[in-house]
């Protein structure tokens, strides 16, 4: 968690998960989105979710990832869907959404880094 000092205590600013994938594996995806989501997030902080790719067809991967999260069940009200950004560079894509949590929205951010 990336911590903030303001005015003399502390306060979080976002939550950073990390995983490796060198494929689409739906459950341990789904651990992660959980656990960062859910688990952690109990006061709607700013998340990030970010996926060490190492796979050869990276743009397949990166339309397999995002099929998958716009079908993960969140069990929050989905404020913005889901919306692929255009890519900065040609090992890196990012999509974000919009979550809401007892009436407090928080930007959900899904980084892919190809790492090979």
């Amino acid at each position: 968690n990336l911590l903030s000092e303001t005015y003399s205590y502390l306060a979080e600013i976002a939550i950073i998960e990390g995983l490796k994938l060198d494929s689409i594996r739906s459950d341990y995806i789904d651990i992660h989105i959980n656990k960062v989501i859910n688990n952690y997030n109990a006061l709607g902080t700013a998340t990030f979710l970010i996926a060490y790719v190492s796979v050869a067809d990276f743009e397949a991967f990166w339309c397999k990832d995002v099929r998958h999260i716009e079908e993960y069940p969140f069990n929050l009200i989905i404020k913005k869907k889901l919306e692929v950004l255009v890519h900065p560079n040609a090992s890196t894509r990012v999509a974000t959404m919009i979550l809401t949590r007892d009436g407090y929205d928080f930007p959900v951010y899904y980084l892919a880094l190809k790492i090979c």
